[in-house]
């Protein structure tokens, strides 16, 4: 589980912040689609038994025509959208610090936002310390964007998901079709598999 999930955040973390950097950065070149025999665990995002890896999910998130990113750079906390769609991007955001113990977003800043076509660029940001003062074992940070051209989520946490209690034992299915499962948990979980 830990090392499926290591290679699910390295990749989000990694392709989010390739997608930050558009142009100076403008592209990946992604080799890693299957093992050639079985083992424990690989470098690639589908099995030898052709079964998706959790890094495969975020791999086709980031993939998207429009990927939110957050970044914590010289004391700022930055929302950044990249759009890879020749079409402007206009919608709104909301960064905010969740706490999954209760249930509940302890600080929200919402904002709107419009970018031009085939482009990345930040478009909220605010003083990292008002969020950290927030931050507990128990908190993340989350950005939510929805625009006319889809709808993405990400989030960062302080010292990595290391640092988080996280419970999966009360995890269950409660509705699946062929296109989606929805999932019904007792407090936050950042990925579900397995």
């Amino acid at each position: 589980f830990k090392l499926k999930y290591l290679q699910y955040e390295w990749l989000r973390l990694c392709l989010e912040r390739g997608r930050r950097e558009k142009w100076f950065s403008s592209g990946a070149l992604f080799w890693m689609f299957n093992d050639c025999w079985p083992a424990a665990n690989g470098w690639s995002i589908i099995d030898y038994y052709a079964v998706p890896k959790p890094g495969y999910y975020t791999f086709k998130r980031c993939a998207g025509s429009m990927v939110a990113s957050i970044e914590n750079k010289n004391g700022r906390l930055i929302a950044h959208i990249s759009n890879d769609r020749f079409s402007p991007c206009e919608g709104k955001g909301s960064l905010y610090v969740y706490d999954f113990k209760k249930n509940e977003k302890v600080l929200d800043k919402s904002f709107d936002f419009s970018l031009g076509e085939a482009i990345s660029e930040k478009v909220f940001e605010c003083d990292y310390s008002e969020f950290e003062r927030c931050l507990t074992r128990d908190t993340i940070i989350v950005f939510d964007a929805e625009s006319n051209l889809g709808k993405d989520r990400t989030f960062y946490v302080k010292d990595g998901l290391v640092s988080l209690d996280l419970s999966y034992e009360d995890a269950e299915i409660i509705a699946e079709d062929e296109e989606s499962i929805t999932v019904k948990a007792k407090e936050f979980l950042p990925l579900l598999f397995e």
